[in-house]
């Protein structure tokens, strides 16, 4: 049990450094850079997310359709969040 629970937290690590390399990323971006170079930044952190998802779902041995079909949904909404975010700023 102590295992996977440390599996859990090692997952949640890699999970974390990707999304702080984003935030920062997205600090060194700015606001004066070009949309479609945050447009890129963004996808690209829904995408790491969602294979983050995908990667992790079949490590636990969870790899259902429905799993997957929710991580993607929820890297489609933080996309059209960040994006929603950054245009109306």
């Amino acid at each position: 049990m102590k295992n996977k629970s440390l599996r859990h937290v090692y997952h949640y690590v890699v999970l974390l450094v990707l999304m702080v390399a984003s935030l920062i990323a997205t600090f060194i971006i700015g606001r004066n850079a070009a949309s479609h170079v945050i447009v890129l930044a963004s996808i690209s952190i829904a995408v790491a997310y969602f294979i983050w998802g995908v990667v992790h779902s079949a490590l636990e041995d969870e790899f259902h359709a429905e799993i997957i079909f929710e991580y993607f949904l929820f890297a489609s909404l933080g996309f059209a969040l960040v994006l929603g975010v950054l245009y109306y700023l």
